[in-house]
């Protein structure tokens, strides 16, 4: 029972405070909302020997999108900017391959990050040409133990552990690290299944349609009908008036009201237009289009007219929870 106690305190301990995996959890739900998947890392330092979790975005893993099951997956790879001289402290790489990098100060591999990040952080000018930062790839890559790759698996696999109990036809991991085309090291690693794992709102295929893409059309036309009803209730404030042409008129503003002084003619002021309720119509449809599912309710903001029971309040959060309940249970499973 002690060692129960201590085993659940340590747990809590390394999931809320160290890690504080509530957090990053959060973190991966919004990015899987934006990017459709998100995933984390769950890997050990090789400097402090602890371990370490790591959120990423769909941007910084490469893999093929329309498999289901990531477990399946013949290769993930993994992407992420490291300084040059971090690559060079690194006792892993092989220094004659080290010496062949040059820096590209790219925030991402891909194109369409790279381009957002740098309009929105700026280009990455390092004061000395050799200092900068390179896009490192790191590989997990499944492979079958057989003739043709026996003696390199031995070799490169006997200092980690990789090849303890392990015979021709068995799976192994390759776990190889690249820059632009250089490999710095290239070993296995006793893993039976892949660190990285990925989030996404529903089953199916790793990459889907982003849950929030759903809803921009719908939020571009509720943007559109604000903009115009404020331009209408700009104009309706001031009004409209009529005056014949080539008369002067003056108008002043003093507390109370407006004098408007004329020569000839009075001036007459158009009747206000009503707006009429089509377009209010209109945006509480598209309210509930974008609406997020069970927040609004579970806040007791969106409730039905009429319900005030505590009982009846409590079957309405549960009705919307369980529109939830799919992206709940993928939540759980990773």
């Amino acid at each position: 029972k002690d060692i129960a106690r201590r085993r659940g305190i340590w747990l809590s301990t390394e999931w809320d405070e160290k890690q504080q995996l509530p957090l990053k959890l959060i973190d991966m739900i919004i990015l899987a909302a934006k990017n459709s998947v998100s995933w984390v890392e769950v890997y050990s330092d090789t400097d402090s020997q602890e371990i370490c979790t790591d959120v990423f975005d769909a941007f910084d893993i490469i893999c093929y999108g329309d498999q289901r099951d990531y477990q399946k997956l013949p290769f993930i790879t993994k992407t992420q900017p490291m300084d040059l001289d971090q690559i060079r402290s690194d006792p892993r790489f092989d220094p004659a391959m080290v010496e062949k990098l040059t820096p590209d100060n790219r925030y991402a591999t891909s194109e369409i990050k790279d381009a957002y990040m740098r309009s929105r952080f700026g280009a990455k000018n390092p004061a000395n040409k050799d200092d900068g930062t390179l896009i490192v790839k790191e590989t997990f890559m499944h492979e079958m133990l057989n003739e043709n790759n026996w003696e390199q698996a031995v070799k490169k696999g006997s200092d980690t552990g990789a090849m303890e109990g392990k015979s021709k036809g068995d799976k192994i991991m390759r776990h190889p690290f690249s820059v632009g085309g250089v490999t710095l090291l290239d070993e296995y690693v006793d893993y039976d299944s892949y660190p990285l794992v990925p989030y996404r709102f529903e089953p199916g295929p790793i990459y889907q349609v982003p849950f929030i893409e759903r809803f921009i059309p719908q939020n571009k036309s509720l943007d559109i009908i604000v903009t115009r009803l404020e331009k209408w209730v700009n104009a309706m404030v001031v009004g409209v008036y009529q005056k014949r042409k080539g008369e002067n008129f003056q108008v002043s503003n003093f507390p109370g009201g407006q004098q408007i002084e004329y020569e000839t003619t009075p001036l007459q002021q158009m009747n206000v237009a009503s707006v009429g309720n089509t377009p209010f119509n209109v945006i509480d449809l598209l309210t509930r289009f974008i609406d997020e599912q069970g927040a609004t309710t579970a806040g007791g903001q969106n409730l039905p007219t009429g319900v005030k029971s505590g009982v009846a309040i409590e079957s309405v959060k549960a009705t919307e929870y369980a529109n939830l309940k799919i992206s709940t249970m993928m939540l759980k499973q990773s």
